[in-house]
């Protein structure tokens, strides 16, 4: 590990985070904090990433409701604003629009209307014997819900970017346990915040603009993981206000998919 150093005395790291984990949440800022200040319901091992401490469950995947980095499926946080509750409704240039119209009756600026890519080119994922692939579709017995669309892939195939947007950061690790199946986040220019999962991507492309239909990454091989699955690439959608949507109510679907 050995990454970053850190004071038990002080309640901070003694060097700062080389990494801003999620540049919409006010808290990460503070490259000194530990787990932006949430050290009851985050851990981070390696001095980088705060994530939730729940073995074998993706760090950004299905345990989210509104937002990543969530403690709890029931609670209501907005990773752009880094507030809980209310906030949770008002995210990024929303937030901003906002509080403007309010202290200045200033017009919100409309974001522009997105071109939207499939990132696969297949068809939603069906229910198979590890379940569903459509969003909301019911995980663990009903407990939670999935909160993003599976796409039909094969692996190795291209994945392509969704929408137009800079390519953030790479998700290292989906499963805390398996290092073998990883992501991207994708800041769309309109608002819309992307994740995708499984997905093998391109390093040289981080931090960089990409176009919608531009080559990510390839899909990978979840048949190793889960013998028999249909394989696909797990996509997430949050809009502009933070909320999660339905990619397959944006994203084209190919004629003669279920």
């Amino acid at each position: 590990m050995h990454a970053r150093y850190f004071s038990a005395h002080l309640g901070r790291f003694l060097s700062t985070d080389p990494v801003v984990a999620s540049p919409g949440v006010p808290q990460a800022w503070n490259r000194y904090a530990y787990v932006q200040n949430n050290p009851v319901n985050w851990v981070d091992p390696r001095g980088m990433w705060p994530f939730f401490p729940l073995a074998d469950i993706p760090l950004w995947d299905e345990i989210t409701v509104t937002g990543e980095l969530i403690p709890l499926p029931t609670r209501s946080y907005n990773p752009l604003t880094g507030v809980q509750g209310l906030g949770s409704f008002l995210s990024g240039r929303s937030f901003l629009n906002t509080l403007g119209f309010a202290l200045f009756g200033a017009t919100p600026t409309p974001a522009p209307t997105p071109t939207w890519v499939n990132p696969t080119g297949g068809c939603v994922r069906a229910c198979d014997s590890f379940g569903c692939g459509g969003f909301g579709a019911s995980r663990d017995g009903g407990s939670r819900r999935h909160m993003g669309t599976d796409f039909l892939a094969t692996a190795g195939q291209d994945v392509l970017a969704p929408t137009s947007g800079t390519l953030t950061r790479a998700v290292n690790r989906v499963y805390a346990s398996d290092p073998r199946y990883t992501g991207f986040v994708l800041s769309g220019t309109s608002g819309f915040t992307m994740k995708g999962f499984y997905v093998a991507t391109d390093p040289s492309l981080i931090g960089t603009h990409v176009t919608a239909g531009d080559v990510l990454g390839t899909a990978q091989d979840l048949g190793l993981k889960y013998p028999g699955i249909s394989n696909h690439v797990h996509l997430q959608i949050m809009d502009p206000t933070g909320a999660f949507i339905d990619p397959a109510t944006v994203v084209p679907i190919p004629a003669g998919c279920p």
